[in-house]
């Protein structure tokens, strides 16, 4: 998996061994300015 983490949100994430791509366009989810766990949820979700 390859991560690209943003400011306010924005998060890609590529994993080409199960030919997904995941693009998060939006607001902050915190006060952070890059949400690192918010990426660790959405995963956990996606799951």
């Amino acid at each position: 998996m390859v991560s690209a983490l943003g400011k306010n949100g924005q998060i890609i994430n590529i994993v080409p061994s199960q030919n997904l791509v995941m693009i998060r366009m939006g607001n902050n989810p915190d006060n952070s300015l890059v949400p690192i766990t918010y990426n660790n949820d959405i995963w956990t979700y996606l799951n």
